[in-house]
């Protein structure tokens, strides 16, 4: 694969795609600050990636399924932090055992 040939081709399907893939991740993410992150990051993997392309579906397909994948990778990193004091108030700690089950 010719890179040199590539690259500008990258760039002109990134600017036809740019506006499909933030869409796609406002409307999962709800967050702009986020979303423009993702994309960025969609873009970056797929010019990382672009020996992988392979030319027999559509650019927009591939790239769409970076965005994907990255937004799923978002979504893993979110964790739910609850403060220590209010765990323990709430037994988020402390499952509940079923009867006759004893820990260990």
């Amino acid at each position: 694969m010719n890179m040199r040939l590539v690259y500008p081709m990258l760039r002109s399907a990134q600017r036809r795609n740019l506006t499909r893939v933030y869409r796609y991740h406002i409307a999962h993410i709800g967050n702009t600050k986020d979303a423009e992150d993702l994309t960025s990051q969609t873009f970056i993997a797929a010019l990382e990636g672009i020996r992988s392309f392979r030319g027999t579906g559509s650019f927009a397909a591939w790239i769409m399924g970076i965005a994907s994948r990255k937004r799923l990778m978002f979504f893993r990193g979110l964790k739910p932090e609850i403060p220590l004091d209010e765990a323990l108030k709430q037994d988020y700690l402390l499952p509940e055992l079923a009867p006759g089950l004893s820990p260990g």
